[in-house]
């Protein structure tokens, strides 16, 4: 999982859309109109990060390095509060890919605007994290979900799911001792929020396409055609060629 410090700068650029700026083109870094209404974006409205060193509540450092998306956005007096789910990549990948459960984080944010912020007299940190939650991800059986890269062949079957790639693993697949065993593989990449609020999730092994509850648990997975599904030799395989963890 890669250490993350960002400015959000997606974030805050909606922000700026929400704030209300006059909508004018001028000296505008990029303006447009939607069903009739112009917007425009003139600057940066806000910024602030995760501490690298933020754990979550499973004592894991916090990541968002594959997506974000965002639940709520409202206006509260001066300020501009909304719930932000995050998605960590597959994990560390230090030394290979590792036994790590993919999960899901929330955060509430805070945007308090800085409208006197000038380039000679740059506002501080004005868009708040606040670490909500974690969700773990599991596959149908309830069982926890892996980073590690896939097995060459083969997967893991569900009744009602296509062939879902896995990676069987020694020890406890951190490369230590351990009963070893068979997981379901997630190299998460995209993230978007269902009306029921579970999870849409990109998988770069499959590539598949899956739906988790809101608990974490995976209900449906989309496999792409045929002629999508990644081969090596002929044969379709969902390993990534790396290797898994250093022994």
């Amino acid at each position: 999982m890669s250490v993350f410090r960002s400015s959000l700068a997606a974030l805050a650029i909606a922000a700026q859309a929400v704030v209300g700026a006059p909508a004018t083109t001028q000296d505008s870094v990029f303006s447009t109109t939607c069903q009739g209404k112009s917007y425009a974006y003139n600057e940066l409205a806000g910024y602030g990060f995760v501490p690298s060193d933020a754990l979550d509540k499973y004592g894991e450092t916090i990541s968002m390095g594959s997506s974000i998306a965002m639940a709520a956005w409202t206006k509260q007096g001066s300020k501009y509060k909304g719930i932000l789910y995050a998605l960590p990549d597959r994990g560390y990948n230090t030394g290979g890919t590792l036994n790590f459960q993919p999960r899901v984080h929330k955060f509430e944010v805070t945007l308090t605007p800085a409208s006197g912020a000038t380039v000679a007299n740059p506002a501080s940190p004005n868009l708040a994290f606040e670490y909500k939650d974690s969700i773990l991800l599991t596959s149908p059986d309830g069982q926890p979900l892996t980073g590690l890269d896939a097995d060459q062949t083969g997967g893991l079957q569900y009744t009602g799911f296509p062939i879902v790639p896995a990676a069987t693993y020694p020890g406890d697949g951190f490369g230590g001792a351990g009963p070893g065993g068979k997981r379901a593989t997630l190299d998460a990449e995209a993230l978007v929020l269902a009306e029921d609020g579970g999870f849409w999730i990109s998988d770069e092994y499959g590539p598949y396409i899956y739906k988790f509850d809101s608990s974490g648990k995976m209900v449906s997975a989309t496999a792409p055609p045929d002629a999508l599904l990644p081969l090596r030799n002929g044969v379709v395989s969902f390993a990534s060629n790396n290797p898994q963890f250093m022994i």
